[in-house]
């Protein structure tokens, strides 16, 4: 990973940003580069959010629909982290978002960051990313 390497910002994957919150607070706090990724009806939104949060040439949005791979181009890029909070709510998210985590992670080399909670999203998800080769661990809040 970039982080703390030469100065270098790290570079963040924002998958399903939805609003963009978590990705324009990475870029604020940490001075990352973050590209805010979500399926069409989402990037009015995210770009409008990024223009009045005054994110600046260092957050881009990008489309990628995780059930479209023609829209994975994003994901050619090498990131150091990837972030996804509560984007395993529906059990029609959970394979192609372990592919999107694969590809990202254990093609490109990111670590990634995913937020989910207990009562939506069940072991099945879980499986689907040791099946991938995707190793995780469970943190709770403090």
């Amino acid at each position: 990973a970039r982080l703390g390497v030469a100065g270098a910002p790290p570079r963040v994957l924002d998958l399903g940003a939805g609003t963009g919150v978590t990705g324009l607070f990475i870029a604020k706090r940490l001075g990352a580069v973050v590209v805010l990724t979500d399926a069409a009806d989402h990037l009015e939104l995210l770009r409008t959010n990024a223009a009045r949060n005054d994110a600046g040439p260092d957050v881009t949005v990008e489309l990628l629909d995780w059930k479209d791979e023609a829209t994975w181009a994003p994901l050619n890029e090498p990131f150091d982290f990837v972030v996804a909070t509560d984007a395993a709510y529906h059990p029609s998210l959970h394979a192609p978002l372990a592919d999107v985590l694969k590809r990202a992670c254990c093609d490109g080399g990111a670590r990634a960051l995913v937020g989910v909670t207990k009562s939506d999203t069940g072991p099945e998800f879980f499986a689907l990313l040791r099946d991938r080769g995707l190793e995780y661990r469970f943190a709770e809040p403090p």
